[in-house]
């Protein structure tokens, strides 16, 4: 019995030294983004020479350290230790593969479920697989305990001023290299940890692709100054928003929201940080939006449609977004849609994506049927390719497919709280189609 007691005890002191080191880290993790240099180049550079090691000369352990390199230059953390915890993995260097993901847990991961991911599975089988589970679970305890007071909410919007003052002062500079310096000093290296992450995870080209999107548009980027400042002055509004959220999603969460301009890649996503949105999608009605390349002007928006956009991002930050076939990430963009309607009500004005798919919603779903397992998204999930550009097919449409499972799953389910929890964690996206009974609608019409 006292060798019992003695090993309960040095069971309950490795856990308790095990916290106060995570609680270290995690006090430790903007000491540690500041030692290391942030260089937008260098990251974007040692992200791209990993991908050509693996895509050339497949050379999986050079690629394993550059992936390495870009994070220590400031790449998102999540992005490119994932990368190198998954190439690790794929060459059984598991030992590699879970320091990485220690590495990334010290950034604030917090997703125990993307470790079912058949990409991270392997890390199950480290000895050290249930003290990262430990700090995977402390840091949404943190993350959800620091998160769930709406008073905590910060609408973080430095960015967008920092970008108009760059913009001006490259407006006078004639030379292409005086006119990135600019961005890239008075923008980028100025901006917030949100401008940041959006930059790498939606700016994949590097800084010139922004410089030379930016600078080819101005008339554009002109005509939505107005809009920018109107959009902003109506964030007071989103309070009432996150009340309601906060009465229909259980132990809802508010990370920070930071509003960037970008170069149309994206009109919002989400990272470690909080939620991230592109500002110069939103216009007004003296936009030039004839001025952007096709594709874009399917994305851009008034202002009112603004709320949409936030609260449909922010319920991607309660998604178990793991399963990548084009069902699941349908059913994820889509319930998103559908708890966002919830919310805010009806998209105003109605997407592009809404109002073709209910004009061809048959034809859309016959189609979509026979692409359920894939995990290339193209033609339902952002782009599309040439032909379906020809026949008027918008962007996004999983988005519409994904929106009516959703509604027909939560409609037709007798317990609608269990069913807001099923649609936030995806476990098995057939099921949740099964059960939505949308075939069934579309066998109808």
């Amino acid at each position: 019995m006292k060798s019992l007691k003695k090993e309960n005890k040095n069971h309950w002191l490795f856990y308790l030294l095990l916290i106060f080191l995570i609680c270290g880290c995690s006090n430790s993790k903007k000491d540690q983004l500041e030692e290391n240099k942030l260089d937008f180049d260098k990251a974007f550079d040692s992200f791209n020479i990993a991908k050509k090691h693996l895509k050339e000369d497949k050379d999986t352990l050079k690629a394993i350290d550059y992936f390495i390199k870009a994070a220590e230059y400031g790449y998102e953390p999540r992005n490119a230790y994932s990368n190198a915890i998954v190439e690790s993995l794929a060459i059984n260097k598991l030992d590699t593969a879970m320091k990485l993901a220690f590495k990334m847990a010290d950034y604030g991961f917090r997703d125990v479920r993307a470790m079912d991911n058949e990409y991270f599975r392997k890390l199950k089988n480290h000895p050290k697989w249930d003290s990262l589970k430990l700090v995977l679970e402390l840091n949404a305890k943190s993350y959800a305990k620091n998160l769930q007071d709406l008073n905590n909410v910060k609408l973080i919007t430095s960015d967008i001023q920092n970008f108009w003052n760059a913009y001006d002062l490259a407006s006078k500079e004639i030379e292409y290299s005086s006119k990135r310096a600019i961005y890239l000093n008075e923008y980028f290296e100025k901006g917030t940890v949100g401008l940041r992450d959006f930059t790498f995870l939606k700016i994949r080209n590097g800084i010139d692709q922004f410089v030379e999107f930016v600078e080819s548009h101005r008339p554009y980027y002109d005509g939505i100054r107005k809009a920018n400042s109107t959009a902003l002055k109506n964030l007071a509004k989103v309070d009432v928003y996150f009340k309601k959220i906060d009465s229909i999603i259980p132990n809802a969460t508010f990370p920070n929201y930071y509003f960037v301009m970008g170069c149309h890649t994206s009109f919002g996503t989400v990272s470690l940080n909080g939620s991230l949105i592109g500002l110069e999608n939103v216009i007004d009605e003296s936009t030039p939006i004839e001025t952007l390349p096709g594709h874009r002007i399917d994305v851009v928006s008034q202002a009112d449609f603004l709320p949409f956009v936030l609260i449909h991002e922010l319920i991607h930050t309660y998604q178990n977004t793991s399963d990548k076939t084009l069902l699941g990430a349908t059913i994820v963009e889509g319930t998103a849609d559908f708890f966002t309607e919830l919310v805010v009500g009806e998209p105003n004005p109605k997407p592009n994506y809404r109002i073709y798919g209910e004009a061809n919603e048959k034809q859309i779903f016959s189609e979509f049927k026979e692409n359920l397992e894939n995990t290339n998204h193209i033609n339902w999930i952002a782009s599309r390719d040439d032909k379906k550009k020809k026949q008027g097919w918008p962007n996004d449409l999983s988005y519409f497919i994904g929106y009516k499972i959703a509604k027909g799953y939560y409609e037709n389910s007798i317990n609608k709280k269990e069913a807001i929890k099923d649609l936030l964690d995806i476990k098995n996206p057939h099921d949740i189609l099964k059960k939505s009974k949308y075939q069934e609608y579309i066998n109808g019409l």
